[in-house]
């Protein structure tokens, strides 16, 4: 498991820093919803300074959602369902590239308490 720090900036932003296994140094996320379209959307900030963004759909009442990568990853279709609960969010994604499965990862990222 790998611990995420997390914050909500102007009630509408969660702003995430984890550190998943293989990185050498830590990601941020940035995720809201989208209430007209009724999707939430996340740009992801690598380490090595690229960046990405995926849109992301949930059924109503659910804490789980599920991504699909946006625009170019190289040619790579990247897919993601992350599963939201009280103490973290664990994730499964795979990534395709012209049909073949490049790279799969499933993980768990814990919430961890404010240092005092």
């Amino acid at each position: 498991s790998v611990r995420a720090r997390e914050k909500v900036v102007e009630g509408r932003y969660i702003v995430s820093q984890v550190k998943p296994p293989g990185l050498d140094g830590e990601l941020v996320m940035i995720a809201t919803f989208d209430e007209e379209k009724e999707l939430y959307r996340k740009w992801v900030l690598l380490p090595d300074g690229s960046s990405g963004s995926m849109t992301g759909f949930s059924a109503k009442g659910s804490r789980a959602i599920v991504w699909q990568n946006d625009g170019d990853a190289g040619g790579a279709l990247v897919l993601s369902l992350e599963q939201h609960g009280d103490d973290g969010v664990t994730w499964t994604e795979r990534t395709l590239l012209d049909g073949k499965l490049v790279f799969r990862q499933t993980a768990v990222a814990r919430k961890v308490p404010p240092a005092k």
